[in-house]
């Protein structure tokens, strides 16, 4: 049997939800905080464009949050399969903290739409929710970095420096959940 080509092997991973996931998460990671760092320069230089630029990156950071779930949830059987009895136990503490966290980016996705928007109409509200974007997508950063430490631990065992603590959920409970769509409700 001849060995894969490039662009074989390629389109083999492309077609791999866990491939996905593992490609897409560094884009909520970095993205994040990138789009943090620029609203701290922002900040610094009381620029309105650069608070623009800031709080796009900062969106966008948050909102590859939801296809990251999403992929994480189709590729979880597959991984589960390959990892070994720590890795399995991480792989649930992983899918548990970002089940717990994943609505705050969805918050600051729309945190930051509206710091985007509705200064346009009420002009005062601009600095507000500036900050309250910034304190979020802090959070949002912090909660990223939490929920990756688990992941990185799935299949990197040089990562682990004791056991898995106990999951807060038992493996039935997960039957049937799945990451919450992103819903907007605008009233």
């Amino acid at each position: 049997m001849e060995p894969l080509t490039f662009r074989e092997s390629l389109d083999i991973a492309l077609r791999q939800p866990e491939y996905w996931h593992a490609l897409l998460h560094p884009v909520v990671v970095y993205g994040l905080g990138f789009g943090w760092l620029a609203m701290v320069m922002a900040t610094l230089v009381r620029h309105r464009r650069g608070e623009v630029v800031a709080l796009t990156l900062v969106a966008i950071g948050a909102l590859a949050a939801w296809p990251v779930a999403e992929f994480g949830h189709r590729g979880y059987e597959q991984i589960s399969v390959i990892a070994d009895d720590d890795g399995r136990a991480w792989l649930e503490i992983h899918r548990d903290r970002a089940e717990t966290v994943l609505p705050l980016f969805y918050v600051v996705v729309a945190a930051a739409a509206a710091a985007l928007f509705v200064p346009l109409r009420w002009p005062r509200s601009r600095r507000p929710l500036f900050w309250l974007t910034f304190f979020l997508a802090l959070g949002a950063i912090v909660a990223g970095g939490w929920i990756s430490r688990a992941g990185g631990k799935v299949r990197h065992k040089e990562f682990r420096y004791a056991p898995p603590p106990k999951p807060a959920f038992s493996q039935e409970s997960h039957s049937t959940r799945r990451p919450s769509p992103m819903i907007f409700v605008i009233t």
